[in-house]
């Protein structure tokens, strides 16, 4: 009786999952295939409460070293969470009502994060970006549109670009009074000499843009060996 009120009347702790659906088609060479993730943060999400939330996938990948080696769409959707409004039923108002899953959050602990990032997805955003030094989850329903590409500009020179917008409404809780909006984008190319073989040269960037993260931008150069560094004959 020293626990939260919320956790009293739910039963102590957190329950959730999800469904995963995938329907593929695969031949010698490549493979594509649809895809389904439907996420549960309680009871009315785990029999479709939650209407269309989830994440709606498409994939297509091939082995061969083409100027298109695979592309993704998806689509994650996460604002419903079973309806704007959450009432446990009392002796006074014996009435319950589900809604207001507030996914990924928690109305007394920060919720399902790892050091501040947000775990399973990058478009709920995470609390560790919060200004305000609040822990808890500020925007967890969310629309967001993500693609990608790779490929090879030829044999030793492959490249890879990634890019996503999202929107966000706040919780359930405390939705937002604006829509927030943030597209980010990465490109990155990668050089694998045949002379030299097992070194990789990287270089990356990327961007945000929007008023959920702010404008930023980084550049990232790597270099990456495989295999032995040296090797001596006995």
């Amino acid at each position: 009786n020293d626990s939260p009120l919320i956790d009293q009347v739910n039963v102590t702790g957190n329950h959730l999952g999800s469904y995963l659906l995938e329907i593929g088609y695969r031949k010698k060479n490549w493979h594509a295939k649809l895809y389904h993730e439907r996420y549960f943060d309680d009871h009315s999400g785990m029999i479709f409460k939650n209407k269309w939330d989830g994440l709606w996938g498409i994939e297509y990948r091939t082995i061969k070293k083409k100027p298109i080696t695979g592309a993704v769409f998806e689509i994650m959707n996460s604002k419903d969470q079973s309806g704007p409004f959450l009432f446990d039923k009392t002796e006074e108002l014996p009435l319950k009502t589900s809604g207001a899953d507030f996914y990924y959050g928690h109305m007394a602990y920060n919720g399902w994060t790892h050091r501040g990032h947000t775990m399973g997805t990058p478009f709920i955003a995470s609390p560790g970006y919060n200004t305000d030094g609040f822990l808890g989850f500020k925007s967890s329903r969310s629309l967001a549109f993500h693609a990608g590409i790779d490929g090879y500009i030829f044999s030793e020179l492959s490249y890879k670009i990634l890019a996503g917008h999202q929107q966000g409404w706040g919780t359930g809780y405390l939705p937002f009074t604006h829509i927030t909006h943030e597209f980010s984008a990465l490109a990155e190319i990668n050089y694998r000499p045949e002379k030299i073989k097992g070194w990789t040269f990287r270089l990356s960037g990327a961007f945000d843009k929007g008023s959920l993260f702010g404008d930023n931008w980084g550049i990232q150069i790597g270099i990456r060996k495989e295999g032995l560094l040296f090797s001596t004959k006995k």
